[in-house]
């Protein structure tokens, strides 16, 4: 039983394997029929002559034609806005501390307004010295002036008096010698005259001789005492003079120009204590502030950056080519950070930088912006019109920074790259790629590819 089971199950299997056999190659057959008929269908389809299929229009757009028009020729520039008129206001004495700020960043100040303070006490105590030796210069500058006393002055008055009074005395007393001297020559004369008569002796005409020589010397003492009085006289009235003219002059000049030396030193130390209060020099606004309260001042260093008038200006940088066509008076219009404003142009740069080119316009701005210095603006200044090829602006797409429009050739719309000008709201000036009459996908343009066929808007 055993053995006949055996030879069973190889028998089964020896069934399966050859069905399985068979099935396989009746799969390929069929494959190879299904094949063979494919080919044959494809041989005989490319034997057929094709059509080509119309595309259809896929976009409809309106159109316009590059044209001349006038536009107004307008440069670009930007820069950094700045103070027109930046005044740097500080101390002008070193040493100081500060006491008071009065104003701060921001805040609008009007000429003569008080900024900060100094401490004053160590010149208020200069000056007090300064004024007190003034006083005693004066003193000197008086004394060198008259040396003596009112008293002094009388007494020398009164010696010259004196001493004018002596020698009147003398003069008298010379006239009575010359008056006695007379009287005794005549007495003498008559004694000698009746001497031979023997009316007189001879002692007695010796001795009226006698007395004429007596009274002789009398007369030349008294002589010599009028000269020395009207000496007197004279040197007394001298001192007097002299006394009532004061002292001399290069005793006076040394006096007064000591005295003036002190009044100049007065005069600075004054000057220094006006100048402990600082004062705006101007109206203007307050751009900067760099002093604290315990600092001490420096004529070195400025406490304030003041915008003189709050004038501020754009410095707007500009090739060369663009400079020389810049105006003073010209109107400019300023964007910033999604603004504007407006202003004037009031200088130009004489000189362009070597290196970059560039040259400066500098705008003043109109009051009223919100511009702050440091701040960055563009400017847009017209100056002056001319013909140029243009489009409508919506013609005119961008991409990577080139600029192209849909040029249409018949319904076909063709791709082509611009070089672009001037730009106004309306029309796009085109100085590359376009010429006049060309024809160009306006609405609907942003929708096309090259080569795309349009359906052209009926106007």
């Amino acid at each position: 039983m055993s053995d006949l089971t055996h030879d069973v199950r190889e028998y089964k299997k020896t069934s399966r394997s050859t069905a399985m056999t068979w099935a396989l190659v009746i799969g390929l057959v069929v494959l190879a029929v299904v094949g063979l008929k494919v080919f044959a269908a494809s041989r005989n389809a490319s034997k057929k002559p094709t059509t080509k299929a119309t595309p259809k229009p896929v976009v409809t757009v309106s159109t316009a034609t590059a044209n001349y028009s006038t536009l107004p020729d307008t440069v670009m520039a930007t820069g950094s806005v700045a103070a027109v008129d930046p005044l740097a206001v500080g101390a002008e004495v070193n040493g100081l501390k500060v006491e008071q700020i009065n104003v701060e960043e921001g805040d609008r100040v009007y000429p003569g307004q008080t900024l900060a303070v100094l401490n004053r006490s160590l010149l208020q105590a200069q000056l007090l010295q300064a004024q007190a030796r003034l006083r005693s210069s004066q003193a000197q500058v008086s004394r060198a002036v008259q040396p003596n006393r009112p008293q002094d002055l009388l007494s020398l008055k009164a010696a010259y008096e004196q001493a004018r009074a002596q020698a009147t005395q003398e003069r008298a007393n010379l006239k009575q010698a010359e008056v006695n001297l007379a009287s005794a020559q005549k007495t003498s004369d008559r004694y000698s005259k009746v001497l031979d008569e023997g009316f007189v002796t001879q002692q007695e005409a010796s001795d009226r001789q006698a007395e004429v020589d007596r009274n002789r010397q009398l007369l030349n003492a008294a002589k010599q005492r009028l000269t020395a009085g009207e000496y007197a006289a004279e040197q007394a009235r001298q001192r007097m003079l002299l006394g009532q003219a004061g002292g001399r002059a290069e005793d006076v000049d040394i006096a007064r120009a000591s005295s003036d030396e002190i009044v100049g030193m007065i005069a600075m130390i004054e000057a220094q204590l006006e100048q402990t209060v600082i004062k705006a020099p101007d109206a203007g606004l307050i751009l900067k502030r760099d002093v604290h309260l315990g600092e001490i001042s420096s004529s070195s260093k400025a406490m304030f950056t003041l915008a003189r008038r709050g004038e501020l200006e754009l410095q707007a940088q500009m090739p060369q080519a663009d400079l020389l066509k810049m105006r003073t008076g010209m109107r400019a219009q300023i964007a910033y950070g999604g603004k504007k404003t407006s202003g004037r142009i009031w200088k130009i740069s004489p000189e362009v930088e070597s290196s970059s080119r560039l040259g400066t316009a500098r705008i003043r701005l109109d009051s009223g912006s919100s511009l702050r210095p440091g701040m960055f603006g563009e400017a847009r200044v017209d100056v002056g019109d001319h013909r140029a090829l243009t489009i409508p602006a919506e013609a005119v797409l961008g991409e990577g920074g080139d600029y192209f429009v849909f040029k249409l050739d018949g319904t076909t719309a063709v791709r082509t790259r611009v070089t672009t000008g001037v730009r106004t709201n309306q029309r796009v000036e085109i100085t590359e790629g376009l010429k006049v009459n060309d024809s160009v996908a306006v609405a609907g343009a942003r929708f096309l590819a090259d080569g795309d066929k349009v359906r052209i808007e009926e106007k």
